[in-house]
């Protein structure tokens, strides 16, 4: 009877806020079918797209909750979006504060030149259910060159590439290099290792991957440059177009990079691949210091083994001229 009365004062609330109206956004973007399933009230109603990039969008949400918040304590808002208008497979982002009735997220991360499906959602924890409003679709940009090239206001001023050295996509793993190689190989052994001759602190630019692949402009980070890393971003274990990896969102700027958990290559074999990620510095101690994550978290340190082993390279630039 508890049950029953909660539902009817939920859906009276529902049908009083309806007859106020809405602060529905004008002009929405190609409505698409919504998944019949679903709990669409006027208690979510979605919200227009004020900016697309091409790993990103900024979505305007409106909520309708006056008397839903204050009958439940618990409440989440935000935005979840996917590839299919019937949310098979999705991913939410709460909003992080509503101000009266509205509210804004940034969805990251997204691929380029790819049609994505979104809709706005009220969770109610204590009732376990959750209000939809419209599902709408966007299309994020084409990447460009300037894409490729990330500022995360690092104090530094280092900029980082958006995608590993031989990828084509920021989730693609890319190629894998041995310490001081300069091209990737079918087997990773201490028998056609060629950096053993290197004994200087930081890599030579002509035994450096990411210049000798990128360019001049280009190297490959230092220890220090990982350390501010880590230091300067949040980090969330994430997946990307079906692929594991860690996003990294400035504490300054809200720019990011996503790393993917590309595992590395030791003999023939590629190990670890969507659980691990490494990535080498280009600082040579007497231990091999980079960059390693897993789903527990980021570090650095001695996690490679061994300077024969192939690792992922992420380049890094310290001026966009």
């Amino acid at each position: 009877m508890k049950k029953n009365f909660i539902l009817l004062l939920v859906t009276m609330c529902v049908f009083a806020l309806s007859s106020c109206g809405s602060d529905e956004p004008s002009n929405p973007i190609n409505p698409s079918p919504k998944d019949p399933s679903t709990n669409t009230t006027d208690v979510a109603v979605s919200g227009t797209v004020e900016e697309t990039g091409a790993f990103h969008a900024v979505i305007n949400g409106v909520v309708n909750l006056d008397a839903i918040t204050a009958s439940y304590s618990s409440v989440e808002i935000g935005v979840e979006w996917s590839n299919s208008d019937l949310f098979s497979t999705k991913q939410r982002v709460e909003a992080s504060g509503v101000t009266g009735r509205k509210f804004r997220v940034r969805v990251i991360p997204l691929l380029p030149n790819t049609k994505y499906y979104y809709r706005t959602y009220v969770s109610i924890s204590s009732l376990s259910y959750d209000y939809y409003g419209e599902t709408y679709s966007l299309t994020t940009k084409n990447m460009t060159e300037s894409d490729k090239i990330v500022d995360l206001g690092l104090p530094s001023g280092t900029l980082w590439a958006a995608m590993n050295v031989g990828a084509n996509s920021i989730e693609g793993y890319g190629d894998y290099f041995a310490w001081g190689e300069t091209s990737p190989k079918s087997s990773y052994t201490s028998y056609n290792y060629m950096g053993n001759d290197i004994t200087s602190a930081e890599l030579p630019a002509g035994r450096d991957a990411a210049t000798a692949n990128w360019g001049s402009d280009w190297r490959m980070p230092s220890l220090d440059q990982i350390k501010e890393l880590i230091r300067e971003c949040n980090w969330q274990w994430a997946t990307l177009n079906g692929i594991n990896g860690r996003l990294a969102t400035s504490k300054r700027n809200s720019n990011f990079i996503f790393l993917p958990a590309a595992g590395f290559r030791l003999g023939a074999s590629l190990n670890g691949a969507g659980s691990y990620g490494y990535y080498w510095s280009s600082t040579r101690y007497d231990v091999d210091d980079g960059l390693a994550f897993d789903s527990d978290g980021v570090r650095y340190g001695s996690y490679f083994g061994i300077r024969y082993n192939g690792l992922s390279v992420r380049a890094v630039r310290v001026s966009k001229n």
